[in-house]
């Protein structure tokens, strides 16, 4: 809802806001040209007029007509070892380092982990393929 400047449009009762069908909202804030919400994993979506960078979207931007979100405050976690490359320095069982990247976090039973053969010093190295935020 909101004044017709922060959706670009004239809202006379609650409306659902477009971009946010996917997130759990926890907690909004109204005010005269722009918007936030809080999703309930702590993501934080702003929308409506960016003056001066106020959506948290880059200035060139002036109007946010969606919500955007603001990933220097809090973005979804997201597993960066997905679709990298992992290796170790002995392999155990057949249980390589490409089990600790292929996304299952399920730990329950050791074929699910990767293992090194018993060495001093073993070692389990991730490749991203690029730089990334953490």
């Amino acid at each position: 809802a909101g004044p017709t400047s922060v959706l670009g449009i004239s809202c006379p009762g609650f409306t659902p806001v477009p971009g946010l069908e996917h997130a759990a909202i926890v907690q909004v804030s109204g005010g005269f040209s722009h918007s936030a919400a809080v999703s309930i994993e702590g993501e934080l979506f702003c929308w409506g007029l960016n003056q001066t960078g106020c959506c948290g979207a880059p200035p060139v931007q002036y109007f946010c007509p969606e919500p955007y979100n603001v990933s220097c405050i809090y973005a979804t976690p997201s597993n960066l070892a997905l679709g990298g490359s992992a290796t170790q320095s002995s392999v155990y069982d057949g249980k390589d380092a490409a089990l600790a990247i292929d996304g299952d976090v399920d730990g329950s039973s050791p074929d699910r982990c990767c293992s090194t053969q018993c060495e001093p010093q073993p070692w389990w190295e991730l490749d991203l393929g690029n730089f990334v935020t953490i």
